[in-house]
């Protein structure tokens, strides 16, 4: 799956490792395993980190892929990613060339910025030390005054700071990656805070509003490691605070929109709103309550680089403004129920059983999913290639959304918006529950997209069937099921 990447203009080149690089253009190397795919994007100021607006290539049998990037009058920064490899970030600089080697055990530089890419790896090993706390378990979770985290935070900080005050790089740079591991520690608080601190004493509370009133318009803001770790910010000084209830806003978006006023101004502030808009486009939440902050965005910030310019022609910035007029138009559809199945759900269903029993006698292919999933949305696009194959089949499409009651709305937009032609049934909470026992793992997780493979008789066959993507797949499991001809349902 490609997705075409609209950044500064480059083309693919085969370079060796002795060429020179005209002097607008920088080439990097990536030596790594052979058939990996791989994907790369410019980051930094008005960029964010966003593998899914990557074009992504497959490595040659050599485990050599070569690069090039014209158009640069400035060094930039690049993130590349090796999937189920690693990734780096490297420094390019026109007229040069470099070489990152990624594997599983460890990533090494050759070339004229090697000195910089040492640098921005080690920020990088300390910003993912600081995202694990994001995840689950992490070996700073048992500290219980700041006093203990930062003890046991400062060897991995004095790591980073060793590699990037012994480099050979200039002053600039590395007042810049200083700055960056400073604010790393800043937001290891932050998480903490947010993620393990159960009770909020007296000490923590003096160390948080310590860190919220540092001024937050650094070049860290600017920068690509940043700007996604703001999100949450403002949430935590509401909680942990001011103590206050979630139950009591009634209009989230709008209360977080404006509560980032309180933090951040000018610059800051316009990255920051940007971002938060970028988050719902990102995963296609299409959240009708966004429009009218994004207007009044656009109202505050006319000339914004973030409203489609081409600022340092990043995908982010196109991806933003047609991502929201993309919600506008889908908040304009309704739904025709004469086109469209929809199926109703009272208190008496609670498993999937109960969901297929009026197609029995059909193969059933269900898809679980939810309006705020984008991956789920994701494979809608797979859809009518699937449907022509299976158009002679006796094959019921029934969409299952595990969507809140509240969302029924947006629920029937998107159904109407992805001309999900089909069945159509929104969980009750008393199906939801049964849904998330029946399909979820011992913890009650449910991943979604999730699909099934019922039988004539209402049995499932399939309980992790393939995807539309995974066209070939799906259609020998439905084969294996049926084979009898009729009318596509």
């Amino acid at each position: 799956m490609k997705k075409k990447c609209n950044w500064l203009a480059a083309v693919l080149v085969a370079v060796s490792l002795g060429a020179c690089s005209p002097s607008d253009a920088a080439t990097f190397v990536v030596k790594t395993e052979a058939g990996s795919v791989l994907g790369h994007q410019i980051v930094g100021y008005g960029s964010v980190i966003d593998y899914g607006l990557c074009q992504k290539f497959t490595v040659g049998n050599d485990g050599i892929y070569s690069y090039e990037v014209r158009g640069l009058d400035a060094p930039r920064t690049i993130w590349i990613n090796v999937e189920k490899v690693g990734s780096a970030t490297l420094r390019l600089s026109p007229g040069n060339i470099d070489t990152v080697t990624i594997s599983t055990n460890e990533v090494k530089f050759a070339g004229a910025n090697a000195e910089y890419n040492r640098c921005l790896q080690a920020v990088d090993e300390y910003q993912q030390f600081c995202d694990a706390m994001l995840y689950g378990h992490h070996e700073l979770e048992k500290c219980t005054t700041p006093a203990e985290l930062e003890q046991g935070m400062r060897p991995y900080e004095n790591r980073a700071f060793k590699v990037i005050r012994s480099a050979d790089i200039d002053d600039s740079f590395r007042k810049e990656q200083l700055a960056h591991v400073k604010f790393i520690s800043r937001m290891i608080f932050i998480h903490a805070i947010s993620n393990f601190v159960r009770e909020m004493t007296d000490e923590w509370k003096t160390t948080l509003r310590q860190l919220l009133s540092q001024p937050w318009e650094s070049d860290y803001l600017k920068s690509y490691r940043g700007l996604h770790h703001f999100e949450n910010v403002s949430t935590i000084k509401f909680l942990k605070l001011e103590e206050g209830n979630p139950r009591d806003i009634k209009d989230p978006y709008a209360f977080m929109f404006h509560r980032y006023e309180e933090l951040f101004e000018d610059e800051g502030l316009e990255a920051v709103w940007a971002n938060f808009f970028y988050e719902d486009v990102r995963n296609k939440r299409m959240t009708e309550a966004m429009l009218p902050l994004y207007d009044e965005f656009k109202r505050r910030y006319p000339n914004s680089p973030y409203l489609g310019g081409a600022l340092f022609g990043s995908s982010y910035l196109s991806k933003l403004s047609l991502g929201m007029e993309e919600s506008r138009r889908f908040h304009q559809g309704q739904l025709d129920e004469a086109v469209y199945h929809i199926l109703p759900c009272d208190s008496a269903m609670t498993s999937i059983a109960d969901v297929v029993k009026p197609f029995r006698g059909k193969v059933v292919y269900v898809d679980v999913w939810a309006t705020w999933c984008g991956p789920c949305k994701e494979m809608f696009k797979h859809l009518p290639a699937f449907k022509e194959k299976m158009k002679d089949k006796d094959l019921v499409c029934l969409y299952l959304s595990i969507d809140r009651p509240q969302q029924a709305d947006v629920w029937r937009k998107s159904i109407a918006y992805y001309d999900l032609k089909g069945h159509h049934i929104l969980a009750g909470k008393e199906l939801a529950q049964g849904i998330y026992k029946e399909l979820g793992n011992e913890r009650g997780v449910l991943t979604i997209p999730r699909f099934l493979l019922i039988d004539r008789d209402g049995q499932i066959v399939q309980s992790h069937a393939a995807s539309p993507e995974e066209l070939d797949k799906l259609l020998e499991q439905i084969e294996n099921i049926s084979d009898c001809p009729k009318e596509f349902s």
